[in-house]
């Protein structure tokens, strides 16, 4: 049990460190760079709500959860995603992600 768990914590840190490396790709702005994390915090430029970049994202298949979905306030508006790590180390990911900023 415990070489599993130390096999799923490497895993879990090389997959944090590749996201980083996506999301900087991308030109993120990442709230904090922890060592291995399941979920990132990144706000990405010229996206000043993250719903309406989450909502554009939706029929490509690439879902992100926008940061008013974790506020108090329904209608705050948030230029920060909560991105699965897991999520954004998938090339599909980048290539979505940077052909929709692209267009921006």
């Amino acid at each position: 049990y415990e070489r599993h768990l130390v096999r799923l914590r490497q895993r879990l840190e090389a997959a944090t460190g590749q996201a980083l490396q996506v999301l900087d790709a991308l030109g993120a702005h990442v709230f904090t760079r922890p060592t291995s994390s399941l979920y990132l915090w990144a706000a990405f430029p010229g996206v000043p709500d993250s719903l309406t970049l989450a909502e554009a994202l939706m029929p490509e298949k690439v879902i992100m959860a926008p940061g008013r979905v974790f506020s108090v306030d329904p209608k705050a508006v948030s230029p920060w995603s909560r991105c699965n790590v897991g999520a954004v180390v998938s090339p599909r990911f980048h290539a979505t992600l940077a052909a929709h900023l692209a267009q921006r």
